[in-house]
Formats: structure tokens, C-alpha cells, sequence
């Protein structure tokens, strides 16, 4: 005969059993779940684009600007806007910040004439006997001229450095770009057009870590001159 008390408290003991089991929990993290880092950084660009969105205004990438080009963000939170301009927007300065391009001349404390903020390192001649009119270089690649004689001291005229008689009647005109310089001989009479000396006017080329060649499509003038510079060949 079964013992029905002793049945009962089997079946009960089962079911309570059942019952534990039933309100376990579905999932136990593991030690590797549990010890796993926070999410990783957004970047500069995804930190952009959710201001963007939250604004409603293009925000600007920091990090992608260039001399020629700047980067957005766009209020749609998901893409990107380049804008790029043929002349240099900024550079940087001695110190690495970015600065609006100028290139009003001011005097150096070496004596020497440079743009306040150009992409290359242009300057002009302080004015003396063997001194190089115009340096322009980037790095450690620079490109000299040297006027074939002595230069006064120029006058300064916003972006250009003028120096007087150097030659009778003309005066050389030096204007600095953002990314170069403008040579001119300003002729003042009709007597000074007729100077020999205009024919042909010979200028010292000095050039480090470049290689300079000369062009055939400089233009109709005999006086006009074309420089073209490119990197020294790898060594073989």
C-alpha cells in the first residue's frame, strides 16, 4: 500500500522544485559581460554632426580644415559638406594657428620684407649690395633671385615694396601674393624706354633641394621670365 502522506509530501517537494526553477532568471552575465568598458569616444566628425542636428546649423570640422578647403556637418545628422576655394582661405602661422591670409608687407627685424600671413615663406630684399630680392620657399626648399646690382631701401605700399631708380628712370615694383610675388619694372620716361638696359635684365638664380628649368610659353616679352620648380629626383 502506497503511504499517501509520504506521497504527498514527495509531490510536494517536486513542485517546489518546479517552481524555483521556473522564476530563475533567463540569463546570468559572465564575468567577461559584466567587466566589458564603456562605449568608445565618437569622433570629432560624429560629435559635429550631432550638434548639427541638435542646432539645426552646419558645424564645422575642425580637425579637416586645410589652406584651400573647409568641412561641415550637415543639420541632417548624417552627411558632410566640403567647401573648396581656388585662393587660400587661411594658413598658418609661425606658432601653428590658423590665421587669415595677408599679404600686407611689414620689415622683419633682419631688415628683410615679408607678407604678415602667406602660404610660402616670401621676402623681400631689405636693400643693400649682393642681396637676394626675392626668397619664396617652403621647408627647407627655398628659390632666390638676385637683382644685378644695388637696391635701396624699398618704400613700402600695402602689398608691394617699391624700390626707386634701379636703373635711370625705373623703379622696381615687388608685390607679394598669398602664395607667390609679382615682379614689374615701372618705366617713368620716355628716355628711361630707351635705355639699353631694359633690353635684357639678368637676375642671380640660387636654388636649394629644387630643380628650376625654363619655359618656352612665358608670354611675347623678352623681359617676361617663367620658374618652374619641382621636387630633386630620389637617389638611386
Amino acid at each position: 500500500m502506497f503511504d499517501r502522506q509520504r506521497l504527498r509530501h514527495t509531490m510536494s517537494t517536486a513542485l517546489g522544485a518546479v517552481l524555483i526553477l521556473g522564476v530563475a532568471p533567463a540569463h546570468i552575465p559572465s564575468a567577461a559581460t559584466a567587466a566589458e568598458g564603456p562605449a568608445p569616444a565618437l569622433t570629432e566628425g560624429q560629435k559635429a554632426l550631432q550638434k548639427a542636428a541638435e542646432t539645426g546649423q552646419p558645424v564645422e570640422v575642425m580637425g579637416e580644415r586645410s589652406e584651400f578647403t573647409t568641412t561641415y556637418a550637415n543639420p541632417d545628422g548624417q552627411s558632410f559638406r566640403l567647401d573648396q576655394s581656388v585662393v587660400p582661405v587661411r594658413t598658418k602661422d609661425e606658432n601653428g594657428t590658423w590665421v587669415t591670409p595677408d599679404a600686407t608687407l611689414s620689415v622683419r627685424g633682419d631688415g628683410t620684407v615679408q607678407p604678415k600671413a602667406a602660404l610660402a615663406d616670401i621676402r623681400f630684399s631689405g636693400g643693400g649690395a649682393h642681396a637676394d630680392l626675392v626668397t619664396i620657399g617652403r621647408g627647407t626648399r627655398t628659390l632666390s633671385l638676385r637683382w644685378p646690382g644695388v637696391l635701396p631701401k624699398p618704400v613700402l605700399d600695402g602689398d608691394s615694396a617699391v624700390y626707386a631708380e634701379v636703373l635711370p628712370g625705373v623703379d622696381l615694383r615687388m608685390t607679394a601674393t598669398t602664395q607667390g610675388y609679382r615682379e614689374v619694372l615701372v618705366v617713368k620716361t620716355p628716355e628711361a624706354a630707351k635705355s639699353p638696359a631694359l633690353k635684357s635684365v639678368k637676375f642671380g638664380l640660387k636654388a636649394n633641394r629644387l630643380r628650376v628649368s625654363g619655359s618656352k610659353e612665358g608670354g611675347s616679352s623678352r623681359s617676361t621670365r617663367t620658374a618652374t620648380a619641382s621636387s630633386p629626383p630620389r637617389p638611386r
